[in-house]
């Protein structure tokens, strides 16, 4: 199995394989296709999906 992000305990993302992390460049909610979203309420386009905002690594967090 290959890693491609670190995840602490609460399954927050730490880093991307890139070296990108939450303090640097961070990553933002997108759509299963790397599609950038929003995180409200009615947004039925998300899912659980983040993306690398340097790599551009989409994640299933």
């Amino acid at each position: 199995m290959t890693v491609l992000v670190e995840i602490d305990q609460w399954g927050e993302i730490i880093a991307c394989i890139c070296g990108n992390a939450p303090h640097k460049e961070g990553f933002y909610p997108c759509t299963p296709w790397g599609w950038e979203t929003n995180l409200t309420y009615n947004n039925r386009l998300w899912r659980g999906h983040y993306r690398c905002a340097s790599c551009g690594l989409t994640i299933r967090a």
